[in-house]
């Protein structure tokens, strides 16, 4: 490397390590963050009265007026998993919400559901069902 090279080399870097801060600055100045009042109260009024639960071996599920809150218990074989709206008979009706992982998960509903039914869609089969 020449001396000319190795100035321009390190003009760069200096001019680098100046921009890029500010590039990031400018870049999250505007995304917007909770402040925990905001995320109190989004997380009280989603949480509404419970009016219906049933629990098995595997999940947890509790129903309230405008949500479904789905607890899965231990891990499932099956990657593709899904909990659906189901009538007396076992039929599905519509879609809830996919569940892969341990953990609890949230969906919104329109009407509160008679039963539910988790059922793995690539093989076909139907893994649980709780009726409430």
């Amino acid at each position: 490397m020449t001396s000319g090279l190795r100035k321009a080399h390190k003009y760069s870097w200096l001019l680098l390590i100046i921009l890029i801060p500010l590039i990031m600055v400018f870049a999250l100045k505007d995304v917007p963050l909770l402040s925990n009042n905001e995320a109190l109260t989004t997380f009280e009024s989603s949480k509404g009265n419970i009016i219906k639960t049933a629990e098995n071996d595997l999940l947890k599920v509790s129903v309230r007026s405008n949500s479904i809150e789905v607890i899965l218990k231990r891990t499932i074989k099956n990657a593709s998993s899904i909990i659906y709206n189901s009538d007396s008979k076992g039929n599905k009706n519509h879609i809830i919400g996919q569940i892969s992982t341990v953990g609890i998960y949230t969906f919104n509903i329109e009407t509160p559901p008679k039963s539910i039914v988790l059922y793995d869609n690539l093989k076909g089969e139907l893994i649980t069902k709780l009726d409430f």
